[in-house]
């Protein structure tokens, strides 16, 4: 056993983020669901929400198994690199978002001039 409250941290973690892991799963689905209707826009759509999904996903791993496995072997894992891998995570969730945001607003096309008097 590694540690006496680790299978509770990991389920805590995990309930902590199931509901955004959910969405970004939902986004997946809806992506590939809207692929041929909008391809451009599924295409940002999904590279964001499996970004986002994927950073999620290993920040869990990283927090929760990866570093009480660590610490429990004596690896000596050293504060540079759990200091990377904590500044690198909220980078891609960032990039994730953006991809997001930019397929919100491509699918938009103009419906003409904003005053109709000009």
């Amino acid at each position: 056993m590694i540690a006496d409250n680790f299978h509770d941290d990991l389920i805590l973690g995990f309930f902590c983020f199931l509901p955004l892991l959910i969405v970004n799963f939902a986004a997946l689905v809806c992506a590939l669901f809207f692929w041929r209707r909008h391809p451009r826009v599924s295409a940002l759509a999904f590279a964001g929400a499996l970004l986002f999904f994927a950073a999620n996903a290993f920040y869990l791993y990283w927090e929760f198994i990866f570093i009480p496995s660590a610490e429990f072997d004596g690896a000596g894992l050293t504060d540079d690199l759990d200091l990377i891998v904590h500044w690198s995570i909220p980078v891609v969730q960032a990039i994730g978002l953006a991809l997001l945001v930019v397929a919100i607003f491509i699918g938009r096309t103009p419906r003409g001039p904003f005053f109709e008097d000009e």
